[in-house]
């Protein structure tokens, strides 16, 4: 009787596990994932240093969300321009000044202004700090 009560909880533990690797749950990130976003981060944050006139200690980091964007626009599409349709695992990073919440996407070495309001067209920040790698 206890070998199957024990057989049972081996059975009833492998499908729990099952479904909560199902659920997206991943493991912890890697040091070079954690590097990339802290790069990532730190571009954000100096593209809205530079749009806003002020020091990057000023600005706070309010959220880092690990995303899959369905495209190579990161979700921030500019008008008149053509995207491959490939899933591009980044970043959406969300900052905070003067009471005011500020959204990037990011993915490899771009990071993208994604105004909130209105979801007009984002400005890549690539070129413009010379972070092309």
């Amino acid at each position: 009787m206890k070998i199957m009560r024990f057989s049972l909880l081996v059975v009833l533990l492998g499908s729990v596990l099952s479904i909560l690797a199902g659920c997206g749950l991943s493991p912890t990130p890697s040091v070079e994932q954690e590097d990339e976003a802290q790069d990532l981060i730190a571009r954000a944050k100096a593209d809205l240093a530079h749009r806003r006139s002020v020091s990057r200690n000023e600005i706070k980091v309010e959220q880092v969300e690990k995303v899959e964007f369905p495209d190579v626009s990161l979700g921030v599409p500019e008008p008149g321009e053509m995207y491959a349709q490939v899933v591009t695992p980044g970043y959406i990073i969300r900052l905070s000044l003067d009471n005011r919440v500020y959204e990037y996407h990011a993915a490899d070495e771009r990071v993208v202004y994604a105004p909130v309001e209105g979801k007009s067209s984002g400005d890549s920040i690539t070129d413009q700090f010379g972070f092309d790698g």
